[in-house]
């Protein structure tokens, strides 16, 4: 596992804008804010099945903000934090939001103070899963629910592409894999109840998606990229489901 120091040097500022993305971080963060918003505005509709009272959410694992910035507009309070100050910093001060730097522990909440909390894309990350997903349970009140997304190693396309699978390409960042046995254990071990866990998809710009596929149809896929930037709709959103991402919804017992 990477120490500390290793991580913060990972999900600095180039980790939002790499020329390596294909390997680790995004291409252009910022410039799919409107497919994260949307994907932000699915995962809460699916989350307030779950946790009908909006009230206070934490948002682990924050980005840029623009989850946090959906959940705002959509009633809850919010808060958020993220390893990386660049998109701690920019959170609050482009999008006027509570989001602060650090990682979880780092930021002494309050026991039993949050209704939600989520973390899109964060345990995989995490240096030791279990421990990070009980201190998530802690700061929850009881009844309160947690939503996480991960990679499924066990999905049909992990299994089919090896490899290539794009989980595996993220290699400085993905420290552990989860399938939905593990995963659920994992969230049972941190003593909440799985109440839901089915396979996500996002929404993501034309270009990610070229980005991706290149993965596994190479220099094709590349030369889709190139056309979508020349037509000027590269950043343009859809929907997509490849059934290798798990979506997990929990809750801390009454009792």
């Amino acid at each position: 596992m990477p120490a500390r120091t290793e991580l913060d040097a990972v999900y600095g500022e180039a980790y939002f804008h790499s020329e390596r993305s294909a390997e680790v971080g995004y291409a252009d963060y910022a410039a799919d804010r409107d497919a994260i918003t949307r994907t932000a505005d699915r995962r809460l509709a699916a989350l307030e099945r779950h946790a009908p009272l909006r009230g206070r959410l934490l948002d682990v694992g924050c980005a840029l903000g623009f989850f946090m910035l959906a959940a705002q507009q959509r009633g809850w309070q919010v808060e958020g934090c993220d390893i990386s100050a660049h998109a701690a910093a920019f959170a609050r001060e482009e999008l006027g939001l509570p989001a602060r730097a650090g990682t979880l522990e780092e930021m002494a909440y309050e026991p039993s103070s949050f209704d939600a909390i989520t973390m899109w894309d964060v345990i995989e990350h995490v240096i030791d899963p279990v421990a990070e997903l009980r201190l998530a349970a802690s700061l929850l009140r009881p009844g309160g629910v947690l939503a996480l997304s991960t990679p499924d190693v066990g999905s049909l396309p992990a299994r089919l592409a090896r490899g290539r699978w794009m989980g595996y390409k993220l290699a400085e960042e993905h420290l552990t894999y989860f399938d939905r046995s593990t995963i659920t254990r994992a969230v049972e071990m941190a003593g909440l109840d799985v109440v839901d866990i089915r396979t996500t998809g996002k929404d993501v710009s034309l270009a990610f998606a070229a980005e991706r596929l290149a993965l596994y149809a190479g220099p094709a896929a590349r030369a889709l990229g190139r056309a979508l930037g020349a037509a000027g709709v590269a950043h343009r959103a859809v929907y997509l489901n490849p059934r290798d991402i798990l979506c997990v919804t929990a809750r801390r017992p009454r009792i």
